[in-house]
Order: structure tokens, then C-alpha cells, then sequence
């Protein structure tokens, strides 16, 4: 007797999981950067994720917009936590690790992973796409980057995954720009594959999912580890990527 899907579906505070036979949809809940610093938000999203890595009958993972989402207000407001000691710089350690983790993990993956976004995206909800074998956006979707008001630059691998595809000087604009980006732009710069009506965002993720997950699961396995070889050094940068953070943090005194 086949495992049903079913069995992954899941609730709880930070995120939500419901399967459709090969497909599984998961959406993230409430605030999604101070839940990233909670300890059990993190056992939790990374069980999911690991559940999903060992059944035998999920295809496709589909990460769909959480219509809450942190925008550049909230995004702000989590770093004058920080600097005001509402919450210690431990709190940034734990959330950029959570993201490196979800990161590694969609990329090591055998699934293949589709994320669906619209409205204001913050980078590090980006980045987090970026790791995605394949992005929907929506029409009304403007990619934010707060992180420069507070002399960072974004967390999540951006760098990695786009330095093969944009110039150098393309990607110092992505980087350094405090100007929104549109979903017009974000095709042409290939932040997203498609784009479409915000309310066509869900029915088109599933659209495609469903194409997809008509393939064998071994073609889809072959064909993800073939395309992201050249990531085998990601958790490097990653790593990397959180020291320089932090040490441009301290000497900003964005923490005490």
C-alpha cells in the first residue's frame, strides 16, 4: 500500500502544510523574521522539510506567499529591536541560520521546489526563492532592500545565486540600489520566471506543479542534481556571508 501525502499535512504558529497527492503546499505564518529566531519554529520548518526530502510519493513543494509577510517596516522595526536590546544579536545568528538551513535544504533536495510571491518582497524572501527551481510573481510584485538603511546588504545567498547570470555591474546595482525593483524588471533580470495577475498566483503555481509532478520523480531527481552541482560550496558561502553581517554590524553598533 502506497504512503499517502496526506500524512504531511500539518499547522501550527509559524507555518502550514497542505498535500495534494505528489504536490505539497506550504505556507509560512505570522512574522516571519521574528519566528525564524524561535527555536522551535526552526525544529519545526526544518522537520517539514525533511519529511518532505524521504516520501516516497511527494514530487513538488510549493512555497506560497504569506499574505502577512515582513515588509520594510517590520523589517526595520526587527533591527531596532536589536539595537535598543529587545532582542540580543543572537536573535540575528539564529535567523540567518534558519535561512541558510531552508536554503541548503531546498537545494539539496530531490524535490523540486516552486515558489509563488507577490506584493512587497523583502531580499531575504528572495533569496529564499532564489534557492527555487522555478518563481511566479505576481504583477503588483516590488522587490525591497531596507537592509542598505542600515548599511547591510541582504542575507540569504543572493550574491551565489545570481553572480553567473548577472554582470558585475549589473549585480552591484541589485545590491546597492535603494530603488524598488518591478515585476517587469525582476523577469528581465531573472529574479522570477513568469509573471502574472496577483490572483492568478496560486491557480498558476499549482498550474505548473502539476505539470511538473506528471514526470518521473527519478528524471526530476537527475535533472535538480545535475543543474545545481556547481552549488556544492553554497553552505560555505553562507557561512561567510554571516560573518561579514556580523562584523558590519558591530562596527555600526547596530547591536551592543
Amino acid at each position: 500500500m502506497k504512503a499517502s501525502t496526506s500524512e504531511l499535512n500539518c499547522e501550527n504558529d509559524y507555518f502550514r502544510v497542505h498535500c495534494y497527492g505528489p504536490l505539497a503546499v506550504f505556507r509560512f505564518k505570522g512574522n516571519f523574521l521574528l519566528n525564524l529566531t524561535i527555536l522551535k519554529a526552526k525544529e519545526s520548518i526544518l522537520s517539514s522539510f525533511s519529511r518532505f526530502a524521504t516520501h516516497p510519493e511527494l514530487k513538488i513543494v510549493i512555497i506560497l506567499s504569506n499574505p502577512r509577510k515582513a515588509r520594510r517596516e517590520e523589517f526595520l522595526s526587527f533591527f531596532d529591536m536589536i539595537k535598543s536590546s529587545r532582542l540580543s544579536k543572537n536573535a540575528i545568528l539564529r535567523l540567518y541560520r534558519t535561512i541558510d538551513e531552508v536554503i541548503l535544504h531546498i537545494i539539496e533536495s530531490n524535490l523540486f521546489f516552486i515558489n509563488a510571491n507577490c506584493g512587497e518582497i523583502l531580499p531575504m524572501n528572495t533569496n529564499i526563492a532564489l534557492a527555487c527551481d522555478y518563481r511566479i510573481i505576481g504583477e503588483n510584485t516590488v522587490f525591497q532592500n531596507p537592509a542598505l538603511e542600515l548599511g547591510l546588504v541582504s542575507k540569504g545567498g543572493g550574491v551565489w545565486f545570481l553572480k553567473n547570470s548577472l554582470s558585475k555591474g549589473r549585480l552591484y546595482d541589485l545590491l546597492l540600489s535603494t530603488q524598488q525593483i518591478t515585476a517587469k524588471e525582476a523577469i528581465a533580470m531573472g529574479l522570477a520566471d513568469i509573471c502574472v495577475p496577483a490572483a492568478q498566483l496560486e491557480s498558476k503555481a499549482f498550474e505548473i506543479g502539476q505539470q511538473f509532478a506528471k514526470q518521473p520523480i527519478s528524471s526530476i531527481k537527475l535533472a535538480k542534481r545535475l543543474i545545481n552541482h556547481s552549488m556544492i560550496r553554497l553552505s560555505d558561502y553562507l557561512e561567510y556571508e554571516n560573518c561579514q553581517l556580523m562584523e558590519v554590524m558591530h562596527e555600526r553598533r547596530i547591536f551592543k
